[in-house]
């Protein structure tokens, strides 16, 4: 470590900008030593220990920084990172306004703000990035922000579609705008597009656990829905080759003919369409294992259904009034799950 504070804070911010928290941390403390209640190097320190996920003693030397400094807005900024850290919302959404208070044309403050009371006042939010938005007009991260704040909005997704294109027009590479364009498209259900979001997203960072979370989730949801569809067409297998009534038995035929040909479809798209990387992911998922055995069983119960009429008989109008019910469970649980995972929490990222 230097003997010289300045250098030593120097070199902190260098290795935190790289990732290096845990070295930054060391030069930032050894700063602090020469130098206490240096408000620069309690910041800087008080990062370092975020970063390290360290966010309790965040809080603690975030507060020192702006009792050393209770004139810098940055400080207070900090402490409403450290405070949102730890889920007290209220107490980061006061320092995010005292931030706003001592610098009212500094947009981070605004940005801060915005962020802080995600989790209070949506609509206050909102307001609060849209004039980071106004004071930044030619930088990504407010528009960003716009954009995921208006993604949890269900009625404001086109809205939110024209703030994240708009962040990728000033930065073509900014992850989080990738990621929550992807999560959009999920949502409505264009599994292609999100995929090649996400992938994108991975393109600017590899190793983003967030991003490759996202993908991973895709993938499971794709084998979810096959999976369902699965044992849909089973029964309607089952359906078409029971007995009945003429017109019943009609139903049941047509019926089957339409699962098997969506379940070959899907398959066929699942095989054709999946992401290696994703599916690299799975690899280890319990989730993604039991989807792949119940696609394997009712493959094989497929074929001996049509193989062998009658294997089971439960009747053509009973079998297809349980796979429509199932049916109709998928699809709900399915946008519950795409509901869930639309959301544009701001500290997502």
């Amino acid at each position: 470590m230097g003997n010289d504070p300045d250098t030593d804070l120097q070199r902190a911010q260098q290795l935190l900008d790289l990732g290096r928290a845990a070295q930054a941390r060391e030069l930032a403390a050894s700063a602090l030593a020469a130098r206490p209640n240096s408000p620069v190097a309690l910041r800087l320190l008080a990062r370092c220990h975020m970063a390290l996920g360290e966010h309790r003693e965040a809080v603690r030397i975030a507060r020192a920084a702006v009792a050393a400094d209770p004139g810098a807005e940055y400080g207070f900024r900090i402490l409403s990172m450290a405070l949102r850290r730890i889920k007290h919302h209220r107490e980061a959404a006061d320092a995010a306004a005292e931030a706003v208070r001592l610098a009212p044309h500094e947009w981070r403050a605004f940005s801060a703000l915005a962020q802080s009371l995600y989790r209070v006042n949506r609509g206050r939010a909102l307001a609060a990035a849209e004039e980071a938005r106004r004071l930044a007009p030619q930088n990504a991260e407010p528009h960003y922000l716009c954009g995921a704040l208006l993604a949890t909005l269900g009625y404001r997704q086109d809205e939110a579609r024209a703030a994240y294109l708009r962040a990728l027009e000033i930065d073509p590479q900014h992850l989080p705008s990738l990621n929550g364009l992807a999560l959009l498209d999920e949502r409505r259900w264009r599994f292609a597009s999100a995929r090649r979001g996400f992938r994108r997203a991975l393109g600017a960072d590899p190793q983003h656990h967030t991003v490759q979370r996202n993908l991973e989730a895709l993938v499971l949801l794709r084998l979810w829905g096959l999976g369902w569809l699965a044992v849909i067409a089973t029964l309607a297998v089952i359906a078409g080759r029971s007995g009945g009534p003429g017109r019943t038995r009609a139903l049941a035929v047509g019926y089957e003919a339409v699962l098997l040909v969506l379940f070959a479809a899907s398959a066929w798209s699942a095989k054709h369409g999946s992401d290696a990387l994703g599916v690299r992911l799975l690899r280890r998922n319990r989730a993604a294992s039991a989807c792949k055995a119940v696609i394997a069983t009712s493959a094989v119960l497929i074929a001996i259904a049509a193989v062998v009429p009658g294997i089971v008989e439960i009747g053509a109008y009973t079998a297809v009034r349980v796979s429509v019910t199932l049916l109709n469970v998928a699809v709900l649980l399915l946008l519950l799950a795409l509901r869930r995972r639309s959301g544009g929490d701001p500290d997502a990222l």
